[in-house]
């Protein structure tokens, strides 16, 4: 339920967003939504920050391309950007403050991070001091790192994180821009490694079994084509014949992505499990497109693994109702047992058993086909010890050899039967090693800490003092300006701890008017509905604490005051004085605008610009 607005007047709500992803447009919707825009109520202005000169994150970057319905979203947040409360701030990175006496009292506009070499460095404490309430939103940028050898950079050649891949096909500038890449390679290179041609790539390895993975493995079969011969070049980018290309070459996809795409040769994708097939973390949904690819067919499971499987889930169904009937667990709970869980995994199990016994039955047809492997976990990535032509090549350069195999721990359930029915598996003692030309890991996402980047004082003539800053909005301590230098972290979780959305400190103390939403509050769970979900109730806890005049559940209640409505749509000074190009909601059209019509002219829904320059320059 959302929270009501109070009959007199409360103080302005500035907020500032750190994020223009899902979860920081939801938030910010639904805060706007609270307060109707009229000379009436409560006065409020949002600030979205974001890194990157356009908005929508993992929307625009991270839902595959072939899922246009799922972007559609991007719709709603355009609309919530034409609401004159909110402003949009790109190019813009928000990072801790420095450590430097000297920084402290100047401007915070600092060199360029190591990432993003065109964007505006902002300190916390440079941001927070205009705003009276802050939300970090900026979601899950980095991969898990597998830790095993031949996954460390430099070891192989085509072993590539999902998180890069998936950057690579959504047209992610960390994976195209030249200067962004030149200092992601410390120099190396100005140009991503993947490459599906070179080579005779016709088997993928994709470690983990959720949503991204599927993802990867249908992306690559959907565009391949191992029944054309390699042919010359100089054609169209959409001119092959690959069942299913089409669904991509309508979309957004980037078209030097679609190129390599269309002329790969992969025949078979194997998706490789940790644990077992009820363990499995991909939706229904996305494995019944991957069953109804056109011209792919699915390699059929063991009938006794799927028995196996059948047996743990009638299991954990009966444990759960025993536990139910002994008040140990709550009959309305959504958990592992539960009857809405245990009726999605039948299903799933129904899917594979029906593709298995299908093609048991089918006699070929299909030019490529995937399967999955249970009960596996990667020991070791290997490159070709037999003096493969690619190997050998490679000896006499300073590129890392290609990954060839992989070697693999067999697992098993910790203990089996009902005794025990932990999801919780073990090596057997056994290992085997399988074939492969690309390796790609989706072992999940993860944050990263707002550390310092060791600012210096930018060379700006117009320094920015902690006098000139303001500090307060109204007349008593819920309209005073924040202060914030450092974002807590938890490295163990790789997360930003909090309760309820209200971050913590180190102690476990609410931090006062300081929020974080999305996976950076909660890890990398669930899909885009999820994300919705739970920035809704941190924005109504938002709007709770504004409105009740509580800074946090433990703080006390703050002074009613007369409403102050000055600077409300006022950024910080370092960001009015920039010499680095801020992008705001009019100039996020303008490149909406030709990325549209771009795509209009090659058939397609749009055609994104690829380096920050290049997105500057256009709307310049």
């Amino acid at each position: 339920m959302r929270p009501s607005l109070r009959l007199h007047s409360p103080p302005p709500l500035k907020l500032a967003i750190v994020g223009g992803g899902p979860s920081g447009f939801y938030a910010a919707s639904r805060i706007l939504q609270a307060f109707p825009n009229q000379p009436s109520s409560a006065k409020v202005s949002v600030h979205i920050y974001d890194r990157l000169p356009t908005p929508h994150g993992l929307v625009r970057y991270g839902v595959a391309p072939d899922h246009p319905d799922v972007k559609n979203v991007e719709h709603k947040f355009d609309q919530t950007l034409k609401d004159p409360r909110i402003q949009f701030f790109g190019n813009v990175n928000i990072t801790s403050s420095s450590s430097s006496p000297q920084a402290s009292n100047a401007t915070q506009e600092i060199q360029a991070s190591a990432h993003f070499p065109s964007a505006l460095n902002l300190s916390l404490s440079s941001l927070t001091p205009y705003y009276n309430r802050i939300l970090f939103s900026y979601g899950a940028s980095s991969s898990r790192p597998l830790k095993i050898p031949g996954s460390y950079p430099g070891q192989l050649s085509n072993y590539h994180s999902a998180l890069d891949f998936v950057n690579w096909y959504n047209g992610h500038p960390c994976s195209h821009d030249p200067k962004i890449l030149r200092h992601l390679t410390g120099g190396r290179s100005e140009t991503n490694d993947i490459d599906l041609l070179k080579g005779d790539k016709r088997h993928l390895t994709v470690i983990g079994a959720g949503n991204v993975a599927l993802d990867v493995a249908r992306i690559v079969l959907r565009s391949s084509t191992p029944f054309l011969e390699p042919s010359g070049g100089g054609e169209s980018t959409t001119s092959s014949q690959s069942p299913g290309l089409l669904a991509l070459s309508e979309s957004d996809i980037p078209e030097p992505v679609l190129a390599q795409l269309c002329k790969s040769k992969f025949e078979k994708v194997d998706i490789f499990a940790r644990r077992g097939l009820t363990e499995l973390a991909f939706t229904n949904k996305e494995l019944r497109e991957m069953l109804t690819l056109a011209g792919t067919g699915f390699s059929p499971l063991p009938a006794s693994q799927l028995e196996q499987a059948y047996l743990r889930v009638e299991e954990m169904s009966k444990r759960f109702e025993k536990e139910v009937s002994e008040g140990r667990r709550d009959a309305n709970e959504l958990g592992p047992g539960s009857k809405g869980d245990t009726r999605v995994r039948k299903r799933l199990l129904g899917l594979l058993e029906k593709a298995s016994k299908e093609m048991r039955s089918q006699q070929g047809g299909n030019s490529k086909i995937w399967g999955l492997k249970p009960f596996r976990s990667p020991i070791e990535l290997q490159a070709d010890s037999q003096g493969n032509e690619d190997t050998v090549a490679s000896k006499g350069s300073s590129d890392p050899p290609p990954v060839r195999r992989v070697e693999w721990s067999l697992t098993a359930y910790k203990q089996e039967g009902p005794a025990n029915i932990s999801s919780e598996v073990v090596s057997t003692g056994e290992s085997e090693v399988t074939e492969t030309d690309m390796v790609i890991s989706s072992v999940g996402y993860r944050s990263e800490p707002l550390d310092s980047i060791g600012a210096q004082p930018s060379l700006s003539t117009n320094p920015i003092d902690a006098e000139d800053r303001p500090t307060k909005f109204g007349s008593n301590p819920e309209g005073s300006a924040l202060e914030l230098e450092k974002l807590p972290f938890d490295s163990k979780r790789w997360i930003v701890p909090n309760r309820e959305g209200r971050v913590l400190d180190a102690e476990g103390n609410i931090i006062p008017r300081v929020y974080v939403s999305g996976w950076l509050s909660t890890g990398p769970l669930g899909v885009i509905a999820s994300t919705m979900m739970n920035s809704y109730k941190v924005a109504d806890n938002i709007i709770s604490d504004h409105l009740s005049g509580e800074s946090s559940r433990e703080g006390k209640k703050e002074d009613d005051h007369s409403s102050f409505l000055g600077e409300l749509q006022t950024p910080p000074r370092e960001v009015e004085t920039s010499s680095q190009r801020i992008v705001g909601k009019e100039d996020w059209e303008v490149l909406n605008a030709y990325e549209l019509e771009m795509g209009k002219k090659l058939g397609k829904l749009r055609e994104k610009i690829l380096s920050v320059d290049e997105m500057l320059r256009v709307i310049s």
